[in-house]
């Protein structure tokens, strides 16, 4: 990298202006690349594109010996206490996002985590203590949680042939070669997280390449030109990026010929036309409170996306402001919990459950901000006082500075399965034959959650489905 930029590029990183971190979490239908090349077209538009300098890992392909070790992954040890560090996460941060069902929330909990995970590497002092205690709560162990992350993120990589679930996560490192990476920071963010680095000396080479390979990463879902010309940032040093991909069909398909086109009623009262897709599940377990119902549509390899509908006259906020609904989230054995069910005070039962399901297709983009102060890492956002010290060679304690954190998402679901994409960037500154159940409705024509989940419970998405758009 040449050295003789450094005073230009430092006095950047006065000015608190110098890194920022992109994330990405995606669930679509085919396998993402490995090498994370440049392509022909951005090395015609610019010879001075990005260098790579490592390769992403390649996925596990599951056999009889590792296939329920990953596919159960975070159900056992401190596996499962990262779990749980997840699934809290996802409670303490999509109530920040004004979830009041006025409006769709595609989020993903997971890509935020893993983003701000791989930032806290590079993080100091009483910035790293608020950053590990947001993530990994009250524990003396999180720096232990924080090395898990390298077999959370193997459980991410795999190619399950028994089920056609395939899972990717990628990640990459875009610098600037006007800077030098700190050893420490690289050898750790290589090992742990099996970064690759790419070198850059043209914002416009790096965006066009950045661009190309979010959409190659998303297969396609966020295409390169949804993403800005100003990414990254003309003041970025460094450019962080995970991608993170699923592939999962339902385990019980929708039958098309069953669609009906019905009217979905938004939290104002407005209606509008969706299609609904129909089929009956039997003797299913669901939660049924005063305040909602929650039951799952089950995807290969033992995923699932958990629906929650609440009670009529009873808000989405009401919801997620309640414990009970946050306990529900996290039961992993759903069927064993309304096997053990004493009486009908036990929220989890058997049903034979009529579901009606809109089909969706909906983007959007989240302003995330304001949770690294809410949820309390005010270090991270205060110019002079955060200490990021640990990324770059030419930063000290005070000079780089979390300036936004931005969220672009897609999801949609449909008769064979779910697929969905996420991008958050985080800017730096310097379901037999019928059982006699009882029946459950589980109409979604009004606003409701959706959280699709691991077999251990980790949220993958969490998301507001205010209305449904095809």
């Amino acid at each position: 990298m040449q050295q003789n930029d450094l005073p230009r590029k430092r006095s950047w990183i006065k000015r608190a202006t110098a890194l920022l971190t992109l994330s990405l979490a995606v669930l679509p239908m085919t396998a993402c690349g490995s090498s994370g090349s440049v392509t022909d077209e951005s090395r015609a538009a610019d010879q001075s594109e990005p260098t790579p300098l490592a390769a992403v890992a390649a996925a596990v392909k599951t056999d009889d010996s590792n296939r329920e070790e990953l596919l159960n992954y975070g159900l056992e040890g401190e596996a499962a206490q990262l779990a749980q560090a997840l699934r809290r996460f996802d409670q303490n941060s999509l109530p920040q996002l004004s979830a009041d069902g006025s409006k769709n929330i595609i989020y993903s909990p997971a890509s935020l985590f893993i983003d701000l995970a791989m930032l806290t590497e590079g993080a100091q002092g009483e910035t790293r203590t608020q950053l590990l205690t947001l993530l990994y709560g009250e524990t003396e162990n999180a720096s232990s949680l924080a090395q898990e992350m390298t077999g959370l993120l193997q459980s991410l990589n795999l190619d399950d042939e028994a089920t056609g679930l395939t899972l990717r996560s990628a990640q990459s490192a875009w610098v600037d070669q006007a800077v030098t990476v700190k050893q420490s920071f690289a050898d750790l963010a290589a090992q742990r997280y099996q970064t690759a680095f790419y070198n850059y000396t043209s914002q416009s080479a790096a965006h066009q390449a950045l661009a190309q390979w979010i959409e190659e990463h998303t297969l396609k879902l966020i295409t390169a030109d949804s993403v800005g010309a100003d990414l990254p940032s003309p003041d970025s040093l460094m450019t962080l990026v995970n991608a993170l991909y699923f592939k999962g069909a339902w385990t019980t398909p929708f039958d098309g010929t069953q669609n009906v086109d019905g009217t979905f009623t938004a939290a104002d009262g407005s209606q509008s036309e969706a299609v609904f897709m129909n089929r009956q599940a039997v003797d299913s377990a669901a939660s049924v409170t005063g305040l909602y119902q929650m039951a799952d549509l089950t995807l290969a390899g033992g995923y699932r996306l958990r629906l929650t509908l609440p009670a009529e006259n009873v808000s989405l906020t009401q919801v997620l402001n309640s414990d009970e609904y946050w306990s529900d989230l996290a039961v992993t054995d759903t069927a064993t919990a309304a096997d053990e069910a004493s009486d009908e005070t036990q929220s989890w039962q058997r049903y034979n459950i009529n579901w009606s399901v809109p089909k969706i297709d909906l983007s959007g983009e989240l302003d995330l901000t304001d949770i690294l102060p809410a949820l309390g890492a005010t270090l991270a956002v205060q110019p002079g006082q955060a200490d990021f010290s640990g990324l770059l060679e030419t930063a000290g304690n005070g000079d780089l500075v979390v300036g936004d954190i931005k969220q672009l998402a897609r999801l949609k679901m449909n008769e064979d399965g779910v697929e969905a994409a996420a991008a958050t960037l985080i800017g730096i500154r310097a379901t037999s034959l019928p059982v006699d159940q009882p029946e459950l409705d589980m109409v979604l024509d009004r606003p409701f959650l959706a959280e699709l989940q691991t077999p251990a419970g980790i949220p993958l998405f969490s998301c507001v489905i205010a209305l449904p758009a095809v």
